[in-house]
């Protein structure tokens, strides 16, 4: 039987153990290109491309452990390292702005709180 892998995210070097759940995607512009003599896809224009991180977490009772939400208003831009556990691989964006940010609470619930990272491509090493 084999043990699968998680993943964890580090803000600025520090490690959010807080967090509950991390959706990671490559998001770009790319365009489908068309030619009328070919009549079906004939490629792609390359077009700008960004990590986003959307990230799930509980607020402890001491606070937030990233004020994801004074980060959105100052509009700060931050180092955002998304870890594999058992590989060690990681994939570091640079320049990484904090946005969508949400907090909910309710009767017999953990508050949550989620926000998005859009930061600069990189790859996993």
């Amino acid at each position: 039987m084999a043990v699968y892998d998680q993943m964890a995210i580090r803000i600025d070097g520090k490690l959010l153990i807080e967090n509950t759940k991390i959706d990671l995607s490559l998001d770009g512009t790319d365009t489908d290109v068309f030619t009328i003599i070919q009549n079906t896809l004939a490629g792609q224009t390359p077009g700008p491309k960004k990590v986003v991180g959307k990230l799930d977490n509980v607020v402890p009772p001491t606070g937030f452990e990233f004020d994801a939400w004074a980060a959105m208003n100052a509009s700060t831009e931050h180092t955002v390292q998304y870890i594999q556990m058992s590989s060690g691989k990681s994939l570091t964006s640079e320049g990484t702005f904090i946005r969508a940010v949400a907090l909910s609470s309710g009767v017999g619930q953990t508050q949550a709180f989620n926000f998005e990272c859009h930061g600069k491509t990189a790859n996993w090493q």
